[in-house]
């Protein structure tokens, strides 16, 4: 992961972990910081610092995975939910002015919203990719050009829509998936 920073330390990163949610430990790496190597350290489960100070001993699996990425600045960006490859629901998330995470968590103000033809294009080839390795179901962060993440294991976005008053979209993403898989597909 260190390796991987070090190819453009002048650029600003973020690093997150891949198997959490709602914003926790997603820390922005700044250049020159004296925090970044602890960050990312930390971030994959400090197994260096582990081996030698156990001097090779059984300290049980140690490594943890995370993703390191390029630092978008954004105001806002819209969580998508995917449907049998397709665009089904979306709600735009205004991050807090001192916030880099859009999460309601983190006290992003969440409110319905619609794709631009770019947005919808970039949704469906990324939800044709996800098709091709069986996924049927997710939910996008994308601030376009860019997809931040894709959420597998707990896509969200229904919930919160219901809870902050926001259409229903829940029949409609039924309907894609069910007739997905009367198809075949």
């Amino acid at each position: 992961m260190w390796a991987t920073y070090q190819t453009d330390p002048g650029a600003t990163w973020l690093v997150k972990p891949t198997d959490d949610d709602a914003g926790a430990d997603v820390y922005v790496l700044r250049p020159g910081c004296t925090n970044n190597r602890v960050l990312l350290q930390s971030m994959t489960g400090n197994a260096a610092t582990t081996q030698l100070l156990t001097k090779g001993g059984l300290a049980g699996f140690r490594n943890r995975y995370c993703a390191l990425q390029e630092y978008v600045p954004h105001t806002e960006e819209k969580r998508v939910i995917i449907a049998a490859g397709r665009p089904v629901a979306q709600q735009a998330h205004h991050l807090a002015p001192d916030e880099h995470r859009g999460n309601a968590t983190h006290r992003a103000r969440c409110t319905d919203t619609t794709l631009t033809e770019a947005e919808h294009e970039l949704c469906l080839r990324v939800g044709a990719r996800l098709m091709d390795h069986g996924i049927r179901f997710a939910g996008l962060d994308v601030a376009h050009p860019y997809v931040f993440e894709f959420n597998v294991v707990n896509p969200g976005g229904l919930d919160e829509r219901l809870a902050l008053g926001l259409p229903n979209r829940a029949p409609e993403i039924l309907e894609s998936l069910l007739a997905d898989t009367v198809a075949g597909r």
